[in-house]
């Protein structure tokens, strides 16, 4: 049980200083447009937001291997000639390779 002087105030306290707190910007405005909100939603809501970041910070260690997908699939990458300021293409278009 709590025992504190603040009462019923302590949760408002509590979360009024984690969205003051918090550093990431995004986050911080997702709180400040929710209504009514509660240090519950506050914490599941930081909670989320961080679960989402290290999912995301692990995606290109998962999918490294889909890196280089032209040297997969054995397509040719398109080469570009540079003249003047206009680029002019090697490869043919697939309309004019399929003639």
């Amino acid at each position: 049980m709590k025992n504190c002087s603040f009462g019923d105030l302590s949760d408002s306290l509590v979360r009024d200083q984690i969205v003051t707190g918090i550093l990431n910007d995004k986050v911080r405005e997702s709180l400040l447009r929710e209504n009514e909100l509660t240090l519950e939603k506050t914490i599941n809501i930081c909670r989320a937001a961080e679960a989402s970041k290290s999912q995301v910070e692990s995606l290109p260690s998962c999918y490294g291997a889909t890196a280089n997908v032209n040297q997969a699939s054995g397509a040719r990458p398109k080469t570009v000639a540079h003249v003047g300021k206009q680029q002019y293409s090697h490869r043919k278009s697939q309309r004019e390779e399929s003639r």
